[in-house]
């Protein structure tokens, strides 16, 4: 079965904040942006600039299992908000949240992030010089939508196949390093 993504997904837009965004230590809530995400968007590399809370709009408050979707660019990945700390994402990103009766985050993420899922915005996505998807393409977007249950079974096949990425990339940097430094030893 499949279904429009808005039927099953609140799509908002994340926070707008006027200029750069500064860090400020005094600050209790994150600012996430690009730069914070890894390449493949599964993780956060940097911890997020702070702001006061006083800053930024509480119903614009990430919830563990929001999705960040990066509407703008060539590049739109979707990244599982799944933190214990009081965050928000710049406008930059779309915020998504599902109805987890009907869809599961992490099968959703993985499905944006899916090869069917980028062909979509392939084919979606405006703008001349930086592309960008509409939330209504979004929301139009035709989802498969299996039980419940085997969605959270992909979702955790997703997450294993992430992790097991990325031991087998530290796996060859150490390698590297070890071949680097028994060479310059036997010098």
């Amino acid at each position: 079965m499949t279904d429009k993504l808005g039927n099953n997904t609140k799509v908002s837009s994340g926070q707008t904040i006027r200029g750069r965004v500064e860090n400020n230590p005094d600050g209790s809530v994150w600012v996430i942006q690009m730069k914070d995400l890894s390449s493949d968007y599964s993780s956060l590399i940097s911890v997020p600039h702070l702001v006061k809370e006083e800053q930024i709009s509480q119903k614009q408050l990430l919830r563990k299992g929001d999705i960040l979707f990066s509407a703008k660019g060539n590049n739109n990945k979707a990244y599982l908000f799944n933190e214990d700390h009081p965050a928000v994402a710049i406008s930059l990103f779309f915020v998504l949240r599902t109805d987890e009766s009907r869809l599961d985050p992490g099968y959703l993420t993985w499905y944006l992030n899916s090869r069917d899922g980028q062909s979509y915005f392939d084919k979606m996505r405006g703008g001349t010089y930086i592309g960008n998807i509409k939330k209504g393409a979004l929301e139009e977007m035709e989802i498969p939508v299996p039980p419940i249950e085997k969605q959270k079974k992909i979702a955790k096949l997703s997450e294993l196949a992430m992790k097991e990425n990325h031991l087998l990339l530290a796996l060859a940097e150490n390698r590297k390093q070890l071949v680097e430094t028994t060479i310059t030893q036997n010098l």
